[in-house]
């Protein structure tokens, strides 16, 4: 009956090492997924705002294009100014 218990007693030990394992391999799965995740979504999220900058950024000819339109509008209006012929305004005397 002794080498019964004891083989049972080695048996269970057995068993709940075996389980232990079996939940420490489950958990270090567990982490790696989660791990894993965030480093997808990590990754989507720098994408997202590598493709964002451009966007919110316009080229350097596109600047300079917008910038010499402006130029010439001013110069445009600085001549129509300059083309005016100034008109006198009469003013009454109060004396």
């Amino acid at each position: 009956q002794k080498d019964q218990k004891d083989q049972k007693d080695q048996k269970d030990q057995k068993d709940q090492k075996d389980q232990k394992d079996q939940k420490d391999q489950k958990d270090q799965k567990d982490q790696k997924d989660q791990k894993d995740q965030k480093d997808q979504k990590d990754q989507k999220d720098q994408q997202k705002k590598e493709q964002q900058a451009p966007k919110d950024q316009i080229s350097k000819a596109d600047a300079e294009r917008i910038l010499e339109a402006l130029k010439k509008q001013e110069q445009d209006v600085k001549k129509k100014l300059q083309k005016q012929v100034p008109v006198r305004v009469k003013t009454d005397r109060d004396w």
